[in-house]
C-alpha cells in the first residue's frame, strides 16, 4: 500500500533498496502500480525470478511454490533521486 511505501522510505538510507518477492500475481501487479506514484523508482522487475541472486536467500514459501511450478515475481526499487 502507498502508506507502507512511505514508511519504507523513512527507514531506508538514501542508497537502500526495496526488494519484493511474491508468488501472487495480483499482489505483484498492484505493487507495480503503487510504485508508480511513490517515492521509489523500479530498478529491475522479473515475472519469473530464477532465485540465483547471490545475496537473496529463498523463503520457505518460495521454495514450496517453486516445487509446485509457480513462478516467483521479484522487483528491486530504490528511492528516487531529487
Amino acid at each position: 500500500y502507498p502508506t507502507i511505501l512511505l514508511e519504507y522510505q523513512k527507514i531506508l538510507d538514501k542508497n537502500g533498496k526495496l526488494i519484493f518477492k511474491t508468488d501472487n500475481d495480483g499482489l505483484f501487479e498492484d505493487t507495480l502500480e503503487y510504485l508508480k506514484e511513490s517515492p521509489f523508482e523500479i530498478e529491475s522487475v522479473s515475472f519469473d525470478y530464477d532465485g540465483l541472486d547471490s545475496f537473496d536467500a529463498p523463503t520457505e514459501y518460495e521454495t514450496k511454490f517453486r516445487a509446485k511450478g509457480v513462478s516467483i515475481k521479484r522487483l528491486i526499487a530504490k528511492i528516487k533521486e531529487d
